[in-house]
């Protein structure tokens, strides 16, 4: 399904989550590059298994990202669920996407993070799917183009201006990606068995899907920021989506 207005990404600082309405789309701009405070706040925050695979990465700015991504995806879910962070259970499903154990609820979550980034979006009874990614890393484009687009993505790339290439290119990934995240299959579903708009001036879009309707999917562009892209992808209709910032992060 198209997206009517491609670039329009306005993001609101609250002090915390306000209510989702009912075909509502909340999505979290977090910069994981966050003050001591706020590290160790969201650090306290980790169960066992999560301080540990933090901890892995020792004192490292890798370890400091994880710590706050994970305890602020904790903060904005317990908010969300009026539950303690701390007690949250996450489980996996079959190809890794990640849900509730405990509570039992119909809020659905994704979360992706590049760099000091990260993007957190949440929704009730629908599936999504989001994904970020720095767009000034070397990540040789057009050979991963042509090994992983479809044809017709490969055509429209490439039918581009040069100049527009590399923005091109990293549209169409991350479409992809929060397509395949929102879907729970992941890569299994394979990255050149469906269609989704590269050119940036045209709204995002699933042209065609493996299983379904593409018309099931509503698709949005995300702007996260310089030398960043994001796309988020939702189930049902056009969603009225709330992008948010925390004001000032209160993990304790």
């Amino acid at each position: 399904m198209p997206n009517s207005s491609p670039h329009s990404c306005i993001w609101r600082s609250v002090d915390r989550p306000p209510a989702i309405a009912g075909d509502g789309v909340h999505l979290w701009r977090i910069d994981l590059d966050a003050s001591d405070a706020v590290y160790e706040g969201c650090h306290a925050l980790l169960d066992d298994g999560e301080r540990a695979r933090a901890d892995r990465f020792r004192a490292s700015r890798q370890s400091q990202r994880f710590a706050v991504a994970r305890g602020t995806l904790r903060h904005l879910l317990g908010a969300y669920l009026e539950t303690e962070p701390h007690q949250l259970e996450f489980a996996y499903a079959e190809h890794g996407k990640p849900f509730l154990q405990h509570p039992k609820t119909d809020l659905h979550f994704n979360v992706s993070h590049s760099g000091n980034a990260a993007l957190m979006a949440f929704a009730r009874g629908r599936d999504l799917g989001v994904d970020v990614e720095r767009t000034q890393r070397e990540v040789g484009w057009e050979r991963v183009a042509r090994r992983f687009f479809a044809g017709p993505e490969l055509a429209e790339l490439m039918a581009l201006n040069p100049d527009q290439r590399r923005s091109g290119f990293f549209r169409c990934w991350t479409s992809k990606e929060a397509y395949m995240k929102a879907t729970g299959r992941g890569i299994t579903l394979g990255l050149g068995k469906f269609v989704v708009r590269v050119d940036r001036s045209l709204p995002a879009e699933l042209l065609s899907v493996v299983e379904g309707s593409a018309h099931h999917w509503w698709l949005q562009d995300v702007d996260p920021g310089p030398a960043m892209a994001g796309a988020l992808c939702v189930s049902g209709g056009a969603p009225n989506i709330d992008w948010l910032e925390l004001t000032v992060p209160t993990l304790g």
